[in-house]
């Protein structure tokens, strides 16, 4: 970019150090222009790597006896004033703060702290997008230095290590998030989850804060609910569970649904995590057909009939109520109530191969075989194995459910088979199936037609409620229920399921 063709037509800021200005170019666009006294080329060199709409692009620096940066002129108004004039929800707030913990974390990917986040180093454009703006203190995070050279930043949004005690890091800016975003709270008198999110944030040792901005952003994702679907089935789940605590001493039968499928089981005993193929009964052997009918591509569980022993559940309306994996969106699933079997195909892996399966579920145990016609076979028992402590909700009258959902855990864009199974009480009220859960459990299985299939490490857990499954599709797999102390979420990375707290 020639400089020397900008015309400077307002200057919004001039001291002995610095002097900000807006420029027009030849085209009529506008820039702004930096002349600092200071050696910045290496922060604004650094910034001009970062691709992320939340931070200004910067399009020229240079140095003579000044450095001079010419960056993206943004036509905004500081969050500070912003939420003066405007009244913010929960939904709103969440989204503001996971734009601008996006943006911490584009420009910490290059190393970069900021080291002054506050509302008014915050611009939001009517358009809602946010930016982060003045880099004036930022410095290259260097993990050689006992204490920063400088002390500078804002009282009341700067952490203590600031303020030369230690070397400031990545955990300086995401302490100085937090401060920002208790003050939005604040503001409009939200707590709840976001404020607990804030709190971890900003806590006085840097080793008690979250480890990351990904690791923020995850956390704030984790609560995000686009579909008041959710809220519904909250209510809907803490009234039922109410209603069972108090009845279930004389529990009624619905005769819709047959006894005999309603009996209790026993608990497995010394069932092996793993079996060997001649243990379990093998699928028919796959073949590699393709299958091209138009109105069944989307389809993913493919030729599962229903059984005698699902019939019980499945006329019943609200049958979604012993799901392990709840959504608010139509991700497939099949459903599995206790001793029943099925054989059908999952169409799996970025070629869309269909993978012959037989799934059954009997005495709390999943038994699941999958073979893809190509040499690669899958073969185990999911079962709770005790390795998770919980207080049960409830005692007596328990079932177990089962089911398989495909959804894309790890972000790549190739669906995962999700393995889920819950323990619940079931009541029927005018037709409609209601349950109480104790716990779900659930686990992953990756597949690609090179290697096969892998069991990821590690499983998910959830005390007394489904898993939830948003729609942004982040990979994360969530607990909604409201009143737990500790809520749950989990992703996957390099094929272990990770805990997001």
């Amino acid at each position: 970019m020639d400089i020397e063709t900008l015309s400077e037509i307002n200057v919004l800021k001039e001291t002995e150090r610095q002097k900000i200005s807006v420029v027009v170019g030849a085209d009529g666009k506008r820039y702004l222009r930096r002349d600092m006294l200071n050696e910045k080329r290496e922060i604004y060199k650094a910034l001009s790597d970062v691709n992320h709409v939340g931070v200004p692009k910067i399009f020229h620096v240079s140095l003579t006896d000044r450095t001079t940066v010419i960056e993206e002129y943004i036509n905004g108004i500081p969050l500070s004033e912003y939420i003066e004039k405007n009244k913010l929800g929960k939904g709103k707030l969440r989204s503001l703060a996971i734009k601008l913990i996006s943006a911490v974390e584009a420009i910490h990917g290059e190393n970069i702290i900021h080291r002054d986040i506050k509302p008014q180093n915050v611009l939001i454009d009517r358009d809602g997008n946010i930016y982060l703006v003045d880099y004036d203190i930022a410095r290259i995070e260097r993990n050689e230095l006992k204490k920063d050279t400088d002390t500078l930043g804002t009282f009341g949004y700067a952490p203590i290590e600031q303020f030369g005690i230690m070397p400031t890091n990545k955990k300086t800016d995401i302490y100085a998030f937090g401060m920002t975003l208790k003050t939005l709270l604040d503001r409009f008198g939200v707590k709840g989850n976001l404020y607990r999110i804030a709190k971890k944030c900003t806590r006085l040792d840097p080793d008690q804060r979250y480890e990351s901005a990904s690791a923020v952003k995850r956390a704030l994702r984790f609560g995000k609910v686009k579909n008041l679907l959710i809220s519904a089935v909250l209510v809907l789940c803490l009234a039922v569970g109410v209603l069972i605590y108090n009845t279930l001493k004389q529990p009624t039968r619905n005769t819709n649904i047959p006894k005999t499928e309603l009996s209790l089981q026993d608990e497995p005993q010394n069932i092996p995590d793993e079996v060997m193929a001649d243990e379990i009964p093998q699928p028919e052997e796959a073949t590699t057909e393709t299958l091209t009918s138009p109105e069944e591509d989307w389809r993913r569980f493919r030729g599962f009939e229903k059984g005698d022993r699902e019939n019980g559940y499945y006329e019943l309306r609200n049958n979604g109520a012993i799901c392990t994996f709840a959504t608010d969106f139509p991700y497939e699933h099949i459903i599995f109530a206790e001793d029943m079997r099925k054989t059908g195909t999952i169409i799996l892996g970025k070629n869309e191969t269909p993978v012959k399966a037989d799934v059954s579920l009997n005495n709390g145990v999943l038994t699941l075989s999958l073979d893809d016609g190509k040499g690669h076979r899958f073969n185990h028992k999911f079962y709770y194995q005790g390795n998770h402590q919980y207080t049960a909700y409830q005692s007596s009258d328990m079932r177990k459910n089962a089911d398989l959902m495909c959804y894309d855990f790890d972000g790549n864009g190739c669906n995962e088979l999700l393995v889920g199974l819950n323990e619940c009480a079931l009541t029927v009220n005018g037709g409609e199936l209601y349950s109480s859960f104790n716990y779900s459990v659930g686990w992953c299985i990756c597949y690609d037609e090179q290697n096969g299939f892998t069991l990821c490490q590690g499983d998910m857990f959830s005390v007394n409620s489904s898993f939830a499954i948003y729609s942004n599709n982040d990979g994360v797999v969530n607990s909604h229920w409201v009143t737990a102390d500790q809520p749950v979420g989990y992703y996957m990375k390099d094929n272990m399921i990770m805990p997001l707290f």
